[in-house]
């Protein structure tokens, strides 16, 4: 299973990216079941412009496949956190929630950066 980083499907998403990128994503992805987070589908949703683009996006991830979490993700992201706070690393807590929505699954991780 493969987990995609919302930057990743901003750029897919984005009518300015050029098709070798897309292409690019197809030729890692294909054989592999992807799936989405919730923070995914908020994130990607609350970025459409127009009622169109909403509407459109919302029902394309409606057919998606999604990691739930479980009630002991959240002291598991709390963890991981707190460590990286300790340790003076900074970032959005989105992302780094991303590496553990379903502990129970291996699960690839495809970021942008």
């Amino acid at each position: 299973m493969i987990l995609i980083d919302t930057s990743v499907w901003v750029n897919v998403l984005s009518k300015k990216q050029s098709a070798n990128y897309v292409n690019e994503l197809q030729e890692l992805i294909s054989g592999h079941d992807i799936a989405l987070t919730r923070f995914q589908q908020l994130e990607l949703l609350q970025g459409c412009k127009t009622e169109k683009e909403w509407l459109r996006l919302s029902e394309y991830l409606e057919g998606q496949d999604y990691l739930e979490t479980k009630s002991s993700t959240w002291k598991s992201a709390a963890r991981i956190f707190y460590e990286l706070r300790k340790k003076r690393c900074n970032g959005k807590k989105s992302n780094r929630l991303l590496y553990c929505p379903d502990c129970d699954r291996k699960t690839g991780v495809i970021d942008s950066q």
